[in-house]
């Protein structure tokens, strides 16, 4: 292989909601992963290979796991594409296997520089030839294309360099491991409108780090996402759960898997303790006291709500209770965690969402004394409405929205 090509073995790289890259690196930290860098809406570490797999199916907060394969160093496309020809591309998979390539354009902030791609067509088109090529070449037949279901994804990022004076950039080139987005656990119906990716409900849960004995109130529950991510994070559910026996994982499909017996042996036994795990947690939490709520004004999300329940196996371990929030009174006089992920503004003028959120903190201050509530909204104005001593405790990306995470203490 060319030496201006540097080959990585146990470097991995996991994506999340933007706003979450600390709290990912917490979780994968305490995972067991001690090499650990934030970028850039992800998480980059060094560890074995077995490791990796295990924040594969235990990383609540994670969108995506790659394993990063190779980098190097170009001056211009011509140059990217002769590189990328340069990788012998059938020790990573075979000429038989259908596959996709996606891509990545960054800016480098610290020189104040942009790529040369200025799309990612473009630069899909270079890598796919590149790969293509290099299989005519070696084995005189060429791997297949599928953008829908591909037995391989391969990615590359590319982004300047940080010398000033250089016009250089910098590939880095991944294999997609997961094939899904590993926000989709499974226990949402298609049909059921969720504002929040699991993942990102989850990472929002570990910032409110509520008692795990405590009683925690969802308040406007939608389709269940917040209930069900509290659920797995106090009694430590695997969250690829429902996924763990049928999910055709694409990282089967790569060499490096394919051909570690001991590496198939040790995920085979990774996945069976997690599913024993999360089914004697399950079980407890039948026998525990119920002190998760989940309400909503409206019959279609407690419906979504029950059905989402029903498909993680939990419908018997949650209170689901249909009930307009400003009616709702605590059932028990143990202090509450209330989480509430109020109307952004799609469905309400703004002058009524402003009354809104203004009734939901006089409801708060009024019934739910010595408790704390946590609201979650791009809705700025709406918030300053709620005349109570609020604490921002982060700003996120959700979709296109830049919303926040704010606290109150109720006195």
């Amino acid at each position: 292989m060319n030496k201006l090509i540097t080959k990585h073995s146990e470097t991995y790289l996991a994506s999340c909601p933007r706003g979450m890259e600390e709290i990912l690196e917490k979780e994968i930290i305490k995972i067991g992963v001690k090499s650990t860098q934030v970028e850039y809406s992800a998480v980059s570490f060094d560890a074995y290979n077995e490791k990796a797999l295990e924040v594969l199916l235990s990383s609540r907060i994670a969108s995506r796991l790659q394993k990063k394969l190779f980098s190097f160093e170009f001056k211009d496309e011509k140059d990217f594409y002769h590189l990328a020809k340069e990788i012998k591309w059938k020790s990573i998979f075979d000429v038989d296997q259908t596959f996709k390539v996606a891509s990545n354009i960054g800016f480098n902030s610290e020189a104040k520089k942009e790529s040369m791609f200025k799309n990612s067509i473009y630069l899909n088109q270079l890598l796919k030839d590149s790969i293509v090529d290099r299989f005519r070449s070696d084995v005189q037949e060429r791997p297949n294309i599928d953008r829908e279901n591909p037995e391989v994804v391969i990615y590359v990022f590319v982004v300047p360099n940080s010398n000033p004076h250089s016009r250089k950039e910098v590939a880095h080139i991944y294999a997609e491991l997961s094939g899904k987005l590993l926000s989709n656990r499974g226990y949402r119906s298609p049909q059921a409108l969720a504002p929040v990716r699991e993942n990102l409900a989850a990472g929002l849960l570990s910032i409110i780090d509520a008692p795990v004995d405590g009683d925690f109130y969802d308040v406007m529950c939608g389709s269940g996402t917040f209930i069900i991510e509290e659920f797995i994070r106090r009694y430590k559910i695997c969250p690829q759960l429902l996924h763990l026996e049928d999910q055709p994982w694409i990282f089967k499909n790569l060499k490096w898997f394919k051909k570690d017996k001991y590496l198939k042996d040790n995920f085979d036994e990774l996945v069976n303790t997690f599913k024993s795990k999360s089914e004697k947690a399950i079980n407890k939490a039948l026998t525990d006291k119920k002190n998760l709520l989940a309400s909503d004004l409206n019959e279609t999300p407690i419906s979504q709500t029950a059905d989402a329940l029903k498909a993680f196996g939990i419908k018997d371990c949650i209170t689901l209770k249909k009930i307009d929030f400003l009616d709702l009174k605590p059932l028990r006089e143990d202090k509450i965690t209330i989480f509430a992920n109020p109307p952004y503004g799609e469905r309400l003028q703004q002058v009524h969402l402003n009354e809104f959120y203004h009734l939901i903190g006089e409801h708060l201050k009024n019934n739910f004394k010595n408790s704390k509530a946590y609201l979650f909204s791009s809705n700025d104005e709406g918030l300053k409405t709620i005349r109570l001593n609020r604490k921002k405790e982060g700003t996120f990306k959700n979709g296109p929205l830049t919303s926040h995470l704010v606290s109150i203490d109720l006195y």
